[in-house]
């Protein structure tokens, strides 16, 4: 059994991961464990790329981001070998928000994680696709577990890309959010979609959910499930700031947003238009460019350790 830990670089809690190590070790003796750790941003996608083939368990140490990067490396490596048989994933949580546990059904303790692999607990999720615009304006495509968001989400994650600060990763996002409040236009959205959604206005947001958390524990889509081979679509039109914050509660316990600009569909595949300024894209936390934008669904495109 060969398992690869893929650790984020400037985790803040680095004798907690040390102890995790040292039990995984313990619990799988050598040659069982490689520990590789991602250098700069982007690095763990070449990491995860190069790690398929080689090990039964690829584990993401860290949090919605370095899963994010982990599962587009494995989805590269798909591309460019036919046939490749991708690991297992698998995750221990050390992120601020870890959105995507949530929606997985696990706590990402090393405990369970042990656990897990001894059982050998394997669930087959889905997987999305978005493809946009770089922020070059250069075609791209991507992959997601959790979310794809455009619009005021999309908009915090954007801001936050471009400041460069001192303060903690948890401040910082804070203070986008604010920022991005106190400054956020609606925008003028066309959200078509395979299952005969065709709507245009002005929208705080769309969120395509492949889980049913983002934004730090907000249930931005509580009728999403990760393995049904659909998108949860909510679609929050011409809704003010206050709107918003009113409904945070809601949120937070899974409660579908009371505001008859809100709703919710579901679809394999959505097209998003923005007939004036392009509108930013992010996926999992991670900016990923512009409008337009095609989202798809990939069912059961990989295997999760999970109940």
């Amino acid at each position: 059994m060969k398992i690869a830990l893929i650790l984020k670089g400037d985790i803040s809690d680095r004798r907690q991961f040390s102890r995790e190590l040292r039990e995984l070790e313990t619990e799988f003796p050598s040659p069982g464990i490689t520990l590789l750790e991602s250098e700069y941003a982007g690095h763990a996608v070449a990491l995860a790329a190069g790690a398929c083939g080689q090990f039964d368990y690829l584990i993401a140490v860290g949090g919605d981001g370095t899963v994010h990067e982990i599962l587009n490396g494995c989805m590269q490596a798909c591309k460019a070998r036919a046939g490749l048989k991708l690991p297992v994933l698998g995750v221990l949580a050390h992120g601020s928000a870890n959105d995507f546990v949530r929606s997985l059904g696990v706590e990402g303790t090393v405990q369970e994680l042990v656990s897990l692999i001894h059982s050998r607990a394997e669930r087959p999720i889905d997987a999305g696709r978005v493809m946009c615009d770089d922020a070059a304006g250069e075609p791209a495509e991507h992959y997601f577990l959790n979310v794809t968001d455009v619009g005021i989400g999309a908009s915090v994650v954007e801001r936050l890309r471009k400041r460069h600060s001192y303060l903690s990763s948890n401040l910082n996002y804070l203070k986008a959010i604010i920022s991005t409040f106190l400054t956020y236009r609606h925008m003028e959205l066309g959200v078509t979609s395979d299952e005969g959604l065709d709507w245009q206005g002005r929208a705080l947001a769309l969120v395509a959910a492949n889980g049913c958390y983002f934004g730090s524990g907000l249930c931005v889509a509580p009728g999403a499930s990760i393995d049904d081979g659909k998108l949860f679509l909510t679609l929050v039109g011409d809704a003010s700031i206050v709107d918003f914050l009113m409904n945070l509660g809601r949120l937070k316990r899974g409660i579908p947003l009371d505001n008859p600009v809100a709703e919710y569909h579901q679809a394999s595949s959505v097209h998003v238009t923005c007939p004036g300024r392009p509108a930013p894209v992010e996926a999992d936390g991670e900016f990923l460019g512009y409008t337009p934008a095609v989202i798809e669904i990939m069912p059961g495109a990989v295997t999760f350790l999970a109940p």
